[in-house]
């Protein structure tokens, strides 16, 4: 397996006076189990572009709406850290991205599924993840 690197966004954020959770990843967390519809951006329902776009939204960073865009902005990491996005191509041919998680830590993500039907936790040594992991 290759090592995995994502795309950072910076954590400076933390702890915002009137944020509803202390940080993205846990508010992310909170929205586990909400459907999964494509081209949905929550609160109610979301698709995985969807679903960091409205997280990180809510923390005054602006994501474009698409997996493949969000994948351009932000700087490569070597190594994952809580709240990094983490990319993926579920299309034949693996060259595209299509697939947007939020790394929580210790191997899992948390994504809009739509191989599921909804938010929830995904372990990036799921064999499924490691054959459509991108960076």
């Amino acid at each position: 397996m290759s090592p995995r690197t994502a795309c950072a966004i910076p954590l400076s954020f933390l702890c915002l006076p009137g944020s509803a959770s202390a940080d993205p990843v846990e508010l992310a967390a909170s929205l586990i189990g909400r459907p999964y519809v494509w081209g949905a951006e929550g609160p109610r329902e979301f698709d995985c572009s969807g679903l960091t776009q409205y997280v990180y939204g809510e923390y005054g960073i602006e994501l474009p709406r698409r997996a493949i865009n969000q994948s351009q902005v932000g700087d490569r990491v070597g190594r994952l850290q809580r709240g990094d996005l983490v990319f993926f191509s579920t299309d034949p041919g693996g060259s595209v991205v299509t697939h947007v998680g939020i790394y929580e830590g210790r191997g899992v993500m948390i994504d809009a599924s739509k191989r599921h039907g909804k938010v929830r936790r995904d372990s990036l040594d799921d064999d499924y993840w490691v054959d459509r992991f991108m960076f």
